[in-house]
């Protein structure tokens, strides 16, 4: 589970002891999830529990209102539901340091409940997708049945343009095009496509739904027991437990949730993260890589980071036994898969930027995947220029794309060095297989290698994004 998931679990326990009469804590699980992810998706804001001054009217009216069908009573109940949620967070200890009071989020929330319900109901300020949704379901369609919905959606295409003006209010006023576009249901997502284009736009839609042909070898798995023994020595989740065991039973955090100061070099040292000169310490941001590594301990709740304290969180046991061989195989190879992605997802980033990372990040993991041994920097960067060359035609431009894409690479294979799914051969004297002999030696003598612990990581990655890697037939 993410740290979403797992926030909502335990958001569900506890409104089992504090929901209100007649809603059921299921209910209210769903709600919220409706509104985190809707806030995730379209609002910029990933971490569910980092809630500024603003996020509780933008996530009700811009995102509930324009965004959500009102499933699961979110009109009647969904102000309730927020409220609920906010005061878990608070109770728990779970709020983001740099979060806004409770007073003043329920401030928000007060202000924006009374015309809530009446915004929920008004077609006028819904976003297209939901205007479509609604007038479906209110017809008696199944729209969860794509044949249902695009057989309504076709007998509202072949409507007059008058009528379909007058259904898309407001809409036609931002977007005039909408009167006589031919509408698609494509899945969760009602697209609006141009006359004529229609044949097309389904082949592709088509073509996104096989699997991908990306020709990838088939791979031989290294059995579980190995690659959780190796997962256990990876210095990433090593250092992870050592996160955990700073923590007990308690140490005071920043504005931030983190350590900060002498705290800070306390625990650098205790982890073994190199330093500036500790005068020179004050925030995370002096030291990257020690701020990933708490980022990932709190995502992963090794660590349960408040306004004023740290702690061990309910898998910092979990992280301490498999730093040490003690736990099952598969929870080892659970907790070392989340460390992978986290290396290779930035959840936080969005829109143009998620979309160029993930490229980039992709074109690295393939290239190494697909061949299978080791490969050299410069191979990578040439497979980086195969990934952006339809970005932009002008070639300074493309060349733009690669020097930040190589940056990213170098930092990528830092975290896959650190979570034992790289090996690195830098050339020249031994000892140097680092991201440092990375950087400084030529990229046509590097050499990186999936490590076995990394064939599997990388297929699990490959899986997520769609392509199809096959394991050698026994």
């Amino acid at each position: 589970m993410n740290l979403t998931d797992r926030i909502l679990a335990d958001f569900e326990i506890w409104c089992a002891r504090h929901a209100a009469p007649g809603d059921s804590p299921e209910r209210q699980s769903q709600r919220a999830y409706m509104l985190l992810d809707g806030r995730a998706r379209w609002g910029g804001r990933a971490n569910p529990l980092l809630w500024r001054s603003g996020d509780v009217h933008a996530v009700l009216y811009n995102i509930a209102v324009r965004k959500l069908t009102d499933v699961c009573g979110l009109a009647e109940h969904g102000v309730e539901t927020l409220r609920a949620y906010l005061e878990y967070l608070e109770q728990e200890d779970r709020f983001h340091a740099s979060s806004a009071k409770l007073a003043a989020l329920l401030r928000e929330l007060e202000r924006a409940a009374a015309q809530f319900p009446a915004a929920m109901a008004d077609p006028r300020r819904y976003a297209m997708a939901k205007r479509f949704m609604t007038a479906a379901r209110e017809a008696g369609v199944d729209v969860a049945d794509d044949s249902a919905m695009q057989a309504w959606l076709d007998r509202f295409n072949a409507c007059p343009a008058a009528e379909r003006a007058e259904f898309l209010g407001p809409l036609c006023d931002e977007r005039p095009e909408l009167v006589t576009a031919q509408f698609v249901n494509d899945g969760a997502v009602i697209a609006a496509v141009a006359p004529g284009r229609i044949a097309q736009y389904r082949a592709s839609a088509i073509a996104r739904e096989r699997p991908c042909a990306c020709g990838y070898p088939p791979v031989r798995l290294a059995p579980p027991e190995s690659l959780a023994r190796d997962a256990a020595s990876a210095l990433t989740l090593r250092r992870l437990a050592a996160i955990a065991e700073w923590c007990a039973p308690g140490r005071a955090v920043g504005r931030q949730g983190a350590p900060v100061g002498r705290e800070l070099a306390q625990l650098c040292g205790q982890v073994g993260v190199e330093t500036p000169a500790a005068s020179k310490i004050k925030t995370m941001g002096d030291v990257p890589e020690m701020e990933h590594l708490w980022q990932l301990a709190v995502e992963q709740d090794v660590v349960r980071a408040g306004r004023r304290t740290a702690i061990p969180g309910p898998r910092a046991e979990l992280s301490i036994k498999t730093a040490g061989n003690e736990a099952d195989c598969e929870a080892t190879l659970e907790l070392w898969l989340s460390a992978f992605q986290v290396a290779v997802i930035d959840e936080e980033a969005q829109g143009a930027q998620a979309e160029q990372l993930d490229q980039m990040v992709k074109a690295v993991v393939a290239e190494l995947y697909r061949t299978q041994g080791p490969v050299s920097l410069d191979a990578i960067e040439r497979a980086l220029e195969r990934a952006v060359s339809h970005e932009a035609d002008d070639h300074e431009v493309s060349e733009l794309y690669v020097t930040a894409g190589m940056q990213t690479t170098i930092g990528l294979l830092g975290h896959l060095h650190r979570c034992a799914a790289v090996s690195i051969e830098a050339g020249g004297p031994p000892g140097g297989q680092s991201t440092d002999a990375v950087q400084e030696r030529d990229p046509k003598r590097v050499r990186v290698e999936l490590t076995p612990l990394g064939v599997y990581g990388a297929r699990e990655y490959l899986i997520g994004t769609g392509c199809d890697a096959p394991l050698v037939v026994a």
